[in-house]
């Protein structure tokens, strides 16, 4: 996994105005039995909800399907089944309205990087940052998140996952569809933990 982070200058051709970009991108990487490591997943976040974005620094994939669409990996064992059980608690958080198990899954050490903030490390960090973003949470009554991959490692576990939410009531409906990337690493009592993560929206 490379993590980092970014920044971009981009001028608009046809007004000539500036444009300054920054974020936090995740790289996964593949060793292969011969050559160099290949690229398998991508993703990266902004600092921030910059004003027209969505028009200036993104692109349509031809014949892309989106993820959420497509079965997630299936319970075949003990190290499934754990992730599964984890992604179930953050589920059932949303659906119950209680953001406030969310931080234990983290890492004393872990990093987050939520889409439209900068990058945010440690637990407390993390605790503070989930506790005012979701003061404000909507009814959610449709909450679909699917690990799309899994890699295991004597270090931990890489998830590639996608998630589909629903909400209505208190005068707000709508629909959120997104990706993400986790690195899950065991603690000293042997328990998984969110040691790194990135989530996105989609545009």
């Amino acid at each position: 996994m490379e993590i980092g982070s970014f920044d971009i200058d981009q001028v608009h051709r046809p007004t000539a105005t500036p444009h300054n970009w920054t974020g936090t991108y995740f790289d996964v990487w593949q060793r292969q039995s011969s050559g160099p490591p290949v690229l398998i997943s991508q993703a990266w976040n902004y600092d921030k909800a910059f004003d027209g974005i969505r028009e200036l620094a993104h692109f349509k994939l031809p014949n892309s399907v989106p993820a959420h669409t497509l079965p997630g990996v299936p319970i075949s064992d003990p190290k499934t089944y754990e992730i599964r059980a984890l992604r179930e608690m953050g589920t059932q958080a949303m659906l119950t309205n209680q953001p406030a198990i969310l931080p234990f899954i983290y890492s004393e050490d872990g990093m987050y990087a939520p889409h439209d903030a900068p990058a945010l490390k440690g637990r407390e960090e993390i605790a503070a940052f989930l506790k005012d973003y979701t003061a404000n949470w909507p009814p959610f009554d449709y909450v679909d998140v699917s690990t799309d991959r899994l890699d295991f490692s004597d270090a931990g576990v890489v998830e590639h996952m996608s998630y589909n939410l629903r909400w209505i009531g208190e005068g707000q409906t709508g629909v959120s569809i997104g990706k993400g990337i986790r690195i899950w690493t065991r603690n000293k009592d042997g328990m998984l933990q969110s040691y790194r993560q990135i989530a996105m929206h989609d545009f």
